[in-house]
């Protein structure tokens, strides 16, 4: 009869209603939720990395949403596979994201990118002669750069003819400007060694410190 209610849709009497409103919610608290986890890892990773107990809760929640999307998916799969798999491939993207996105490293690199012509200004500025190497090997950098090292100071070294130019970009890492372009020594200044050397341009490498 026209209008009737299915009998598979009943249930004591009463219409069952269709699974949209927890297919909405589970969509939209994945989404969000997963746009929290990434934003929050980003964060902490960049400018917090002491908070990492922090990260650690996010991503078990985020275990756990896409836990709940399984059994979500398995329950439902009758009422159309993409749509009960929808949250499911959600979390998923947003665990992928979360496991193979280096936050941190690409945040540094483009952070030097953004500055590096003003990071060759002074290193070009120390080799001429136009800012003076104090008789620690240290250089004060102008007022409106200070904000390219830690410290506010450029660290400089000469071996074997070359220049060596040293810049903290915190307290665990830093750019060295080398005038011959070779790798940078083991050392500098005897007390600052490397646990590895990248390149970041001709002249330049990032140095993460012990």
């Amino acid at each position: 009869m026209y209008g009737q209610v299915p009998l598979d849709q009943q249930y004591n009497g009463y219409a069952q209603p269709e699974p949209v409103a927890e297919f909405y919610v589970l969509t939209t608290f994945s989404t969000w939720f997963g746009l929290f986890a990434i934003l929050t890892t980003a964060v902490v990773d960049i400018f917090q990395p002491e908070y990492g107990p922090l990260i650690i809760l996010v991503h078990l929640m985020l275990v756990a949403t896409t836990a709940g999307s399984v059994i979500y998916a398995a329950a439902r799969w009758r009422d159309g596979l993409i749509k009960t798999a929808m949250p499911l491939g959600i979390n998923l993207t947003i665990g992928l994201v979360l496991l193979c996105m280096p936050f941190a490293r690409v945040w540094e690199t483009a952070s030097f990118r953004v500055q590096q012509s003003r990071y060759q200004y002074i290193a070009q500025q120390i080799l001429d002669g136009d800012l003076k190497v104090d008789t620690n090997g240290r250089v004060t950098l102008p007022l409106g750069y200070r904000s390219l090292s830690d410290d506010g100071l450029a660290h400089v070294q000469y071996r074997q003819g070359a220049t060596n130019i040293f810049f903290f970009a915190d307290s665990h890492a830093g750019y060295m400007f080398r005038s011959d372009n070779s790798l940078p020594e083991p050392l500098f200044n005897g007390n600052l060694a490397w646990h590895h050397i990248e390149s970041r341009a001709h002249n330049w490498y990032y140095l993460p410190t012990n």
